[in-house]
């Protein structure tokens, strides 16, 4: 060792020394750039899951509309049908017929008690129509026994992901 030199294992963590900053700091950018994209993963679900949700709120809250002959139940069906098309997106085939099976069974009914309503105002009465009501009541109320299903795995919030 020449005077005024450092030791040799003093030289080595001098050389080192850059390297392992650069480690650091690579490690610590490899950390947030993780936790970046666990949190985007997770609003990503959330997002999904939210989505989901208002898809499934308005059909129940549409079967109570009509079933409970709400005076605002054709808007109710309205805005049900509205979410058909977002519900493809949203879910895979089977529950997505579902829906729209669901749209078209509640726009059936409220169109047809309307009719019945106003054949009563006018006096009339239609018994094939008053059998038809009865089927599409039964057929809502098998259906309504069914949606939890259907809805169930898309509603696990643990579970979320795609379609």
């Amino acid at each position: 060792m020449q005077p005024g030199q450092l030791p040799y294992w003093v030289q080595i963590l001098q050389a080192l020394g850059p390297t392992f900053v650069t480690l650091v700091v690579g490690a610590i950018a490899a950390l947030l750039t993780y936790w970046q994209f666990k949190t985007a993963r997770d609003k990503l679900r959330l997002d999904l899951f939210e989505k989901r949700f208002k898809v499934y709120s308005a059909y129940f809250r549409t079967h109570a509309a009509v079933l409970g002959h709400w005076p605002n139940r054709n808007d109710v069906v309205a805005e049900f049908a509205a979410l058909k098309g977002e519900a493809r997106f949203l879910f895979d085939a089977p529950a997505s017929d579902f829906i729209d099976a669901a749209v078209l069974e509640f726009a059936g009914l409220t169109s047809h008690q309307d009719m019945q309503r106003e054949m009563r105002r006018d006096g009339q009465h239609d018994e094939q129509l008053g059998r038809t009501i009865i089927s599409l009541l039964e057929r809502i109320e098998a259906r309504e026994r069914i949606a939890n299903e259907t809805f169930e795995k898309y509603l696990s919030f643990s579970k979320i992901r795609g379609r």
